[in-house]
Protein backbone atom coordinates (compact mmCIF):
# COMPACT_ATOMS: atom_id res chain seq x y z
CA UNK A 1 0.00 0.00 0.00
CA UNK A 2 1.25 3.43 -0.80
CA UNK A 3 1.32 6.22 1.74
CA UNK A 4 -1.33 8.06 -0.24
CA UNK A 5 -3.71 5.08 -0.08
CA UNK A 6 -3.18 4.74 3.65
CA UNK A 7 -3.68 8.47 4.16
CA UNK A 8 -6.93 8.44 2.17
CA UNK A 9 -8.24 5.49 4.20
CA UNK A 10 -7.34 7.25 7.46
CA UNK A 11 -9.05 10.40 6.22
CA UNK A 12 -12.17 8.41 5.36
CA UNK A 13 -12.09 6.86 8.82
CA UNK A 14 -11.88 10.32 10.38
CA UNK A 15 -14.81 11.57 8.33
CA UNK A 16 -16.90 8.54 9.29
CA UNK A 17 -15.91 9.01 12.93
CA UNK A 18 -16.89 12.66 12.70
CA UNK A 19 -20.38 11.77 11.47
CA UNK A 20 -20.76 9.05 14.11
CA UNK A 21 -19.63 11.35 16.93
CA UNK A 22 -22.05 14.05 15.78
CA UNK A 23 -24.85 11.51 15.85
CA UNK A 24 -23.84 10.10 19.23
CA UNK A 25 -23.35 13.58 20.72
CA UNK A 26 -27.10 14.16 20.57
CA UNK A 27 -27.68 11.28 23.00
CA UNK A 28 -24.43 11.17 24.98
CA UNK A 29 -21.70 13.78 24.54
CA UNK A 30 -19.31 11.95 26.88
CA UNK A 31 -19.22 8.85 24.68
CA UNK A 32 -18.81 11.07 21.63
CA UNK A 33 -15.79 12.76 23.21
CA UNK A 34 -14.28 9.42 24.28
CA UNK A 35 -14.66 8.08 20.74
CA UNK A 36 -12.93 11.19 19.39
CA UNK A 37 -10.05 10.79 21.84
CA UNK A 38 -9.75 7.08 21.04
CA UNK A 39 -9.60 7.64 17.28
CA UNK A 40 -7.05 10.46 17.71
CA UNK A 41 -4.86 8.24 19.90
CA UNK A 42 -5.05 5.40 17.38
CA UNK A 43 -4.10 7.78 14.57
CA UNK A 44 -1.11 9.10 16.53
CA UNK A 45 0.02 5.56 17.31
CA UNK A 46 -0.18 4.63 13.63
CA UNK A 47 1.61 7.86 12.62
CA UNK A 48 4.56 7.03 14.87
CA UNK A 49 5.62 4.32 12.41
CA UNK A 50 5.99 6.99 9.73
CA UNK A 51 8.51 8.91 11.82
CA UNK A 52 11.16 6.21 11.39
CA UNK A 53 12.19 7.16 7.82
CA UNK A 54 12.11 10.84 8.80
CA UNK A 55 14.41 10.22 11.75
CA UNK A 56 16.74 8.11 9.57
CA UNK A 57 16.90 10.93 7.02
CA UNK A 58 17.57 13.49 9.74
CA UNK A 59 20.36 11.31 11.16
CA UNK A 60 21.88 11.07 7.67
CA UNK A 61 21.56 14.83 7.32
CA UNK A 62 23.31 15.27 10.66
CA UNK A 63 26.24 13.08 9.60
CA UNK A 64 26.59 14.42 6.05
CA UNK A 65 25.95 18.05 6.89
CA UNK A 66 28.04 17.90 10.05
CA UNK A 67 25.11 19.26 12.04
CA UNK A 68 25.38 18.93 15.79
CA UNK A 69 23.10 16.30 17.32
CA UNK A 70 21.80 18.87 19.81
CA UNK A 71 20.23 20.81 16.95
CA UNK A 72 18.66 17.62 15.63
CA UNK A 73 17.18 16.86 19.06
CA UNK A 74 15.79 20.39 19.33
CA UNK A 75 14.05 20.04 15.96
CA UNK A 76 12.50 16.70 16.92
CA UNK A 77 11.37 17.95 20.32
CA UNK A 78 9.76 21.07 18.90
CA UNK A 79 7.96 19.09 16.21
CA UNK A 80 6.72 16.59 18.81
CA UNK A 81 5.52 19.30 21.15
CA UNK A 82 3.76 21.05 18.28
CA UNK A 83 1.92 17.93 17.14
CA UNK A 84 0.92 16.78 20.63
CA UNK A 85 -0.25 20.24 21.71
CA UNK A 86 -2.25 20.72 18.53
CA UNK A 87 -4.09 17.41 18.99
CA UNK A 88 -4.70 18.03 22.70
CA UNK A 89 -5.89 21.57 21.96
CA UNK A 90 -8.39 20.33 19.39
CA UNK A 91 -9.71 17.73 21.83
CA UNK A 92 -10.15 20.45 24.48
CA UNK A 93 -12.05 22.53 21.94
CA UNK A 94 -14.24 19.56 20.99
CA UNK A 95 -14.99 19.07 24.66
CA UNK A 96 -16.32 22.62 24.71
CA UNK A 97 -13.37 24.32 26.37
CA UNK A 98 -11.75 26.48 23.70
CA UNK A 99 -10.02 28.60 26.34
CA UNK A 100 -8.20 25.56 27.68
CA UNK A 101 -7.17 24.55 24.16
CA UNK A 102 -5.87 28.02 23.27
CA UNK A 103 -4.00 28.27 26.58
CA UNK A 104 -2.39 24.90 25.90
CA UNK A 105 -1.17 26.22 22.55
CA UNK A 106 0.30 29.27 24.31
CA UNK A 107 2.10 27.04 26.81
CA UNK A 108 3.41 24.83 23.99
CA UNK A 109 4.71 27.87 22.13
CA UNK A 110 6.50 29.07 25.27
CA UNK A 111 8.06 25.65 25.83
CA UNK A 112 9.17 25.45 22.19
CA UNK A 113 10.79 28.88 22.41
CA UNK A 114 12.63 27.87 25.60
CA UNK A 115 13.83 24.64 24.01
CA UNK A 116 15.08 26.65 21.01
CA UNK A 117 17.25 29.05 23.05
CA UNK A 118 20.46 27.03 22.38
CA UNK A 119 19.61 27.11 18.67
CA UNK A 120 19.00 30.86 18.77
CA UNK A 121 22.32 31.24 20.60
CA UNK A 122 24.15 29.37 17.80
CA UNK A 123 22.46 31.57 15.21
CA UNK A 124 23.51 34.69 17.12
CA UNK A 125 27.12 33.47 17.29
CA UNK A 126 27.02 32.78 13.54
CA UNK A 127 25.68 36.29 12.83
CA UNK A 128 28.36 37.84 15.05
CA UNK A 129 31.03 35.83 13.21
CA UNK A 130 29.74 36.87 9.79
CA UNK A 131 29.42 40.52 10.79
CA UNK A 132 32.86 40.46 12.43
CA UNK A 133 34.47 39.26 9.21
CA UNK A 134 32.95 42.03 7.08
Amino acid sequence: WSLMDIFLKITAGFLITSVVTLTIAKQNSDISLLLTIFVCCMAVISAISYFSPIIQFMERLVSVGQIEEDIFRILLKTAGIGVVSQIASMICSDAGNQTLGKTLQLVATSVILCICIPLFDKILILIETVLGSI
